[in-house]
């Protein structure tokens, strides 16, 4: 295989146990890299729950664009921008389960022989990196949705 690059990506929310973090998801050739971005704690993810789409949008941030700078960044340059983001092997993933949540939102299980991630993404951004993530998967990718 050549010099590795970004090959695609989507953002997502990962639940964690007090609350989400806004995170994208860089496909390259070789690993997936989970770029991490802004902590929203358990008082966003109530007023989540209660007001539903709208306060997800409220709570966006100022990571606007941010899967385009990383499009252009090298896989390396990528691991080295935040001491927190790390990297996945295609080996290491076990099982990728996509399944809808909502009318807008998709469930991404990512599931890898030591760790379950769980995601929440929009439809649109999954859908259009859904033959990247068949080609580098393969049957490892359950796409419900």
């Amino acid at each position: 295989m050549s010099e590795e690059s970004v090959l695609g990506g989507f953002e997502a929310l990962a639940r964690l146990p007090h609350g989400r973090e806004r995170v994208v998801l860089v496909l390259t050739q070789k690993r997936m890299i989970m770029a991490t971005g802004a902590k929203t704690g358990t008082r966003t993810m109530a007023l989540s729950n209660l007001l539903g789409r709208m306060a997800s949008g409220a709570e966006s941030g100022g990571k606007r664009g941010e899967i385009g700078r990383l499009g252009m960044m090298h896989p390396e340059e990528i691991l080295h921008d935040n001491d927190d983001n790390f990297e996945l092997g295609y080996e290491k993933v076990a099982t990728m389960m996509v399944q809808p949540r909502d009318r807008w939102t998709l469930s991404v299980s990512l599931v890898t022989d030591r760790e379950k991630f769980l995601l929440e993404a929009s439809v649109t951004a999954v859908f259009g990196v859904r033959e990247l993530l068949a080609s580098l998967l393969g049957s490892r990718l359950d796409f419900r949705a």
